[in-house]
């Protein structure tokens, strides 16, 4: 079974990479969708679930998901182009959504925002004030975040930045 079924995904990586002839494609280590070079780069293509990432960063780049101004409208896009790969290009290639495999992918989202908005100091969710900064309602602590999509998050505490009210 394994004989078949390797060569038919990479029967059907050709036709959709022959299909979306506009959009550039690249192997590489890891797969995402680079708006400024219109390139996906992908690794080999050796299972379904390569298929279901492949369009899903195709997914990104038909809905022009080339810059977020917030966490949470990172994880919009995330679920925005899982939904257009699973209704609108799979099906012409026969592909049944894996709903286990999209929620996994979507929860590595879910999760890095939720690290990325706990407070350092009472562990309480923060707010996102800007790009990488973050406050807590509870505390007053601010802190700053790096990008950590692929690599270890890292807080950075900054100094307490409202003061208590006194009567």
């Amino acid at each position: 079974m394994a004989a078949t079924f390797m060569p038919l995904i990479s029967k059907i990586a050709k036709t959709i990479k022959a299909d979306f002839s506009d959009i550039a494609f690249n192997t590489g280590d890891d797969f995402y969708w680079s708006s400024n070079t219109n390139t996906i780069i992908h690794k080999t293509i050796k299972k379904e679930s390569d298929l279901w990432l492949l369009l899903h960063e195709i997914a990104h780049s038909k809905l022009s998901h080339d810059r977020y101004d917030s966490d949470i409208q990172l994880v919009k896009f995330e679920a925005l182009a899982w939904d257009y790969a699973r209704k609108l290009i799979a099906p012409k290639y026969g592909l049944s959504p894996d709903y286990d495999f999209i929620e996994d992918k979507l929860d590595t989202y879910r999760l890095w925002l939720h690290k990325r908005s706990l407070c350092p100091k009472c562990l309480q969710t923060g707010l996102q004030k800007n790009e990488n900064t973050y406050s807590c309602l509870n505390c007053r602590c601010s802190w700053q975040v790096n990008e950590a999509r692929l690599c270890g998050l890292r807080r950075k505490s900054l100094r307490n930045s409202f003061t208590s009210a006194t009567n």
